[in-house]
C-alpha cells in the first residue's frame, strides 16, 4: 500500500498497489506494476521488504532502493573476514619475524666483521717473533 509518511502505520493509505501471500505454494507476490512506477518517479520510498520483492519479480526500478542500504552481513561473510584478517595478521607476524630475522643476520655479520679486523690489527701491531729475536752468530 501507498501512504503518506505523516500518516500514521497502521492508519490511513492513498491506494493498495500489491500483495503478498507467503503461505500458498508458491509464494504469490502480486503488483500493479504501472502504480508502482508511478509513485516510485513522484518520490516514494519502499520498504526494504517491498524493494526486495519487487527486485525478485521483476521490478527492476525497486534494486537501486536496497542495494544502497547497509545490509547486515551474513555469517558467511563474517567467517570470512575473520579468515582473511588472520591471515593478514599471520603474513604481517612473518614479515616481521624474517625482518627481525634479516636484522640479527646483519648484526651478526657486522659483529663478525669487527672481530676479524680487530684480530688482524693485533696481528699486525704484535712484533713477529723472528723481527725480535737478536741473532747468536
Amino acid at each position: 500500500m501507498v501512504a503518506e509518511s505523516s500518516f500514521p502505520v497502521q492508519g490511513r493509505f492513498l491506494e493498495i498497489v500489491g500483495h503478498y501471500n507467503p503461505l500458498v505454494t508458491p509464494k504469490e507476490v502480486v503488483f500493479q506494476k504501472e502504480r508502482v512506477l508511478h509513485y516510485l518517479k513522484n518520490g516514494a520510498q519502499p520498504s526494504e521488504t517491498v524493494a526486495r520483492l519487487g527486485a525478485k519479480n521483476g521490478i527492476t526500478e525497486f534494486e537501486k532502493y536496497f542495494s544502497s542500504r547497509v545490509m547486515k552481513p551474513s555469517n558467511a561473510e563474517i567467517e570470512a573476514k575473520k579468515k582473511k584478517e588472520e591471515e593478514e595478521a599471520a603474513a604481517k607476524a612473518a614479515a616481521i619475524a624474517a625482518a627481525e630475522a634479516k636484522e640479527k643476520e646483519k648484526a651478526e655479520a657486522e659483529a663478525k666483521a669487527l672481530a676479524d679486523a680487530a684480530a688482524k690489527a693485533e696481528e699486525e701491531a704484535a712484533p713477529k717473533d723472528s723481527e725480535e729475536a737478536p741473532s747468536a752468530e
